[in-house]
C-alpha cells in the first residue's frame, strides 16, 4: 500500500460527511460497478484546475463554468451509483457547490471583499470534495498519486491537514 493510501486511510476513518462514515461504506457490498464509476469519477475531477490551481489564480467566470462541470458530473454519477452511502455523500458535494455556486453568482470580485468571497466558497467546495475524496480512495483502495500527483496532494492538504 502506497504512503498516500495509507495516509488516506487513516484519516478516512476520522472524517464523516453528511453523517456518512466510512463504516458505511464497508457495511453494504461495494459493487465493481460502483468502484469503476468511483473511480472514473476520481479521474475527471483529476484536471479541474479549480481544485487545483492557487487561489490567487482563479478567475469567476472560468471557476463559476468549471465549478458548473464538476456539478453536473457529480449529480450524473450520483445517479449511476447504487450504494446508498456514496449517494448520500455525492449529494452533499453537490448541494454545497449548489450553494457556493449561488453565492458566487452574485459577487463582484474586483474589489477586495469580492475576492475574499470566492477564496472562502472555494474553500469550503475543496474542503467537501477532498473529504469525499478520500473516503471514496480509502473505501475502494484507490490511490490517487499513481495518476495524478496533484490530485493525491489536493486530497492531503484539505482533508488531513489541519486548515486555519
Amino acid at each position: 500500500m502506497d504512503m498516500t493510501l495509507a495516509v488516506l486511510t487513516v484519516a478516512a476513518s476520522t472524517m464523516s460527511i453528511a453523517g456518512v462514515s466510512i463504516r458505511d461504506f464497508f457495511r453494504t457490498s461495494s459493487k465493481a460497478q460502483d468502484k469503476h464509476t468511483v473511480s472514473a469519477y476520481i479521474t475527471f475531477l483529476e484536471g479541474k484546475d479549480v481544485l487545483l490551481a492557487p487561489l490567487d489564480d482563479e478567475v469567476q467566470p472560468a471557476v463559476i463554468k468549471s465549478l458548473e462541470k464538476i456539478k453536473d458530473e457529480t449529480e450524473r454519477v450520483r445517479t449511476n451509483i447504487s450504494d446508498e452511502a456514496i449517494k448520500t455523500v455525492l449529494l452533499k458535494v453537490t448541494l454545497t457547490l449548489s450553494e457556493e455556486l449561488q453565492k458566487l453568482y452574485r459577487l463582484d470580485t474586483i474589489n477586495d471583499q469580492g475576492q475574499y468571497k470566492m477564496y472562502c466558497s472555494l474553500q469550503r467546495i475543496r474542503l467537501d470534495v477532498s473529504k469525499a475524496l478520500a473516503m471514496f480512495c480509502a473505501a475502494f483502495g484507490i490511490d490517487p498519486s499513481r495518476s495524478n500527483r496533484r490530485l493525491a496532494e489536493f486530497i492531503l492538504n484539505f482533508s488531513v491537514r489541519p486548515r486555519n
